[in-house]
């Protein structure tokens, strides 16, 4: 997930980027977005920019009254726990799909850092760190009524679609084989650093706050158990096949499509393509893409034109030597075949998403292309998020944003990639059935990766953040909650909430159902075993 993060600042469009497509005479996308491109196989060798993630302004949660600083095992805590450029989401409650179930409900969470006795405080990647832990998530869930109860539990994570870490869930020591439904993406979206700007970047969450603000009025979790929207908007489909360079010789060889449209009544969307422009004065637009002969993955081959509204005319390809599809710069030789029908956006997007899909599932590739979906994230939840997350940000969508407008290029590679690596909540659900006077042990063990600094930048380098919310998004009756910390001889607490005092033994403490966070940062002790 750390990569993705990296990947952010590749799509991130900055002030001076904008001023430079403003300079042009016509719309001239491709600017900023083969800039780009370009950067993003230099971040991705030389790993220098810092991520930098804000925060979203929160309100207090019903019934918070705040955080109490406490002390133990070698550190002073503070109100929040400090902020993190990696956040990786509290450990959430197990919760019920039934309300009023009539079950009591008792937790205890156990923390056991035996990960860094294996492996030392963490594992370099992407200029950070990938610490984690194992948590074992454990719940009473006591039937005090004569009858039996069947119930749908939900437990949720933090994570996105290549979380290679499931959670194993047992009940009564028996593992509980569960279904995965997904959230929509957690975090939101800003300016690029201007007053004309609002939403052209990505923003995760990095506080907990972010997740209270986000699960407390119940939307959230609805949404994701929702039907995906049917997007049968007709739409005009130009499919790109049999590309070729032709032999050219030149190693960046460009293919565009050329065409006139209608300023006022034609909009154009794309996948596979690089850049492009559009002259609304003139009406004379273009869409080009790097053919990369012999280095295609298949899903490249996919390279899509949709036209919502009236139809372009005058449609002629055009090779070139490079990227810059200007007069001087043809080249004979790049070169494919162009078919048309209509359709609608949701058939088009089903196609794409089974495109990479059928590419990227269960498998890792290099590059540019390591970006991949877990085997247990199926096609039809894949796509159906991709069509959630395209009718709420799309260029058509009911919150629509600029990174994905018409006027910035509206690449549909954008939405369908970020479905699959974006953050998000994901809902592993599972029967089970409680006897008449009697209770039912769950436990869920996962590994949990910590918060970090990178250490290009942040006051917290070489600290591991975790933290725990004890009710948020949960509807169950809880009689008590407790934590407990074990094999931590290779850490040492820098500051917490829980109330750990392990140089005198507290390596277990009741929790505050008042409280709504507990958080624990950490460090590798130097010398220990990993190091």
């Amino acid at each position: 997930m750390q990569s993705e993060e990296l990947l952010d600042l590749i799509g991130e469009i900055k002030e001076e980027h904008i001023q430079e497509a403003k300079a042009h005479k016509k719309r001239r996308l491709p600017a900023w977005t083969k800039w780009a491109m370009g950067a993003a196989a230099a971040c991705l060798v030389l790993v220098v920019s810092i991520p930098i993630f804000m925060p979203r302004a929160g309100s207090s949660a019903p019934g918070s009254d705040g955080e109490a600083p406490m002390t133990g095992g070698g550190g002073s805590g503070h109100e929040e726990g400090m902020a993190f450029m990696s956040y990786a989401g509290p450990v959430f409650p197990l919760t019920l799909m039934e309300e009023g179930s009539g079950l009591i409900a008792e937790r205890t969470i156990t923390w056991d850092f035996s990960t860094y006795g294996d492996n030392g405080t963490a594992t370099e990647f992407w200029g950070g760190s990938e610490g984690g832990a194992i948590v074992r998530d454990g719940y009473r869930l006591t039937n005090l009524s004569e009858e039996d109860i069947a119930v749908t539990g939900v437990y949720p994570i933090a994570g996105d679609y290549q979380l290679m870490e499931w959670p194993a869930i047992t009940a009564d020591g028996q593992e509980v084989a569960y279904e995965i439904i997904s959230g929509s993406y957690t975090g939101g979206f800003r300016g690029a650093g201007d007053e004309h700007t609002t939403s052209v970047n990505l923003e995760n969450l990095t506080s907990w706050e972010g997740y209270r603000d986000l699960l407390t009025d119940g939307s959230y979790f609805a949404e994701a158990f929702a039907e995906a929207p049917v997007l049968d908007m007709p739409v005009i489909l130009y499919e790109l096949t049999n590309i070729t360079d032709g032999d050219c010789g030149f190693d960046a060889a460009t293919l565009a499509v050329h065409y006139r449209y209608d300023a006022g009544r034609t909009n154009i969307m794309t996948y596979g393509f690089n850049g492009g422009g559009e002259d609304p004065e003139t009406g004379e637009g273009i869409r080009d893409f790097f053919i990369r002969e012999g280095r295609r993955k298949p899903d490249e081959e996919t390279k899509y034109l949709i036209v919502v509204g009236d139809d372009i005319e005058d449609i002629r390809l055009q090779g070139y030597q490079n990227g810059a599809c200007e007069p001087g710069n043809e080249a004979e030789g790049p070169a494919a075949s162009l078919t048309r029908r209509e359709t609608t956006m949701g058939e088009v997007l089903k196609a794409i998403a089974q495109s990479r899909y059928d590419e990227i599932s269960g498998t890792e590739f290099d590059g540019d292309h390591n970006r991949y979906l877990n085997e247990r994230i199926g096609f039809e939840m894949y796509y159906g998020d991709i069509c959630k997350y395209f009718a709420e940000y799309g260029p058509m969508g009911e919150d629509p944003k600029e990174r994905y407008s018409f006027e910035w290029g509206a690449r549909l590679e954008d939405i369908v990639e970020e479905t699959a690596y974006r953050e998000r909540i994901l809902y592993l659900t599972f029967p089970i059935t409680i006897p008449a006077g009697d209770s039912v042990e769950l436990t869920a063990e996962q590994f949990q990766p910590a918060s970090f600094d990178f250490h290009c930048g942040g006051e917290n380098v070489g600290i591991e953040g975790y933290d725990m919310v004890t009710g948020l998004g949960s509807n169950l009756t809880f009689l008590g909650q407790r934590a407990a910390i074990e094999n931590y001889d290779a850490i040492e607490i820098l500051r917490q909430n829980f109330g750990f005092d392990l140089a005198n033994g507290v390596a277990e403490v009741a929790l505050e159902m008042g409280k709504p966070h507990y958080y624990l940062e950490v460090r590798g002790i130097a010398g220990s075993e990993g190091e």
